[in-house]
């Protein structure tokens, strides 16, 4: 679910600038990419834009996606720490760590589906960050923009 609908601003080297905060709840994760943020979309290269042009149904999802590679804002995963020999039952703790590469690529297919991207052009769109996606998370990163 999103709070807004994102207004970007696209300048002269073709970079979209997101002119308001822009936000995202799933069922267990929050981000909030703020106004400012620098974004392509969807990184199709140019060759495959009469296929999956970089905007469409799936900008929102792109915006995530880019945020989340370039931040790696943290995130929780729960943990079942158990009694051992105490006898105590079981109990669930939360670890919050940068999220990884896998995850932002799975956010990115999720919030597709939420917002009724076609099932397989999602598909692929995921399989190609999935497959590609390494290029730009091995990239340095420096003031949250990519170098």
């Amino acid at each position: 679910m999103f709070t807004s609908n994102p207004v970007v601003e696209l300048t002269r080297s073709k970079e979209r600038i997101l002119y308001r905060e822009f936000a995202y709840q799933g069922a267990r994760d929050w981000f909030t990419v703020p106004a400012g943020f620098s974004t392509d979309l969807a990184s199709v290269p140019r060759l495959l834009w009469w296929l999956i042009p970089p905007f469409g149904m799936y900008e929102r999802a792109a915006i995530i996606h880019d945020y989340l590679y370039v931040h790696r804002p943290r995130i929780a995963s729960s943990v079942e720490v158990t009694g051992g020999d105490t006898g105590l039952p079981p109990i669930t703790v939360k670890e919050y760590s940068p999220i990884s590469r896998k995850d932002a690529d799975g956010i990115f297919y999720r919030i597709m589906k939420e917002d009724g991207v076609w099932k397989p052009k999602a598909w692929c769109m995921w399989k190609a960050v999935a497959w590609f996606g390494w290029i730009v998370w091995n990239k340095r990163h420096e003031n949250g923009k990519l170098k």
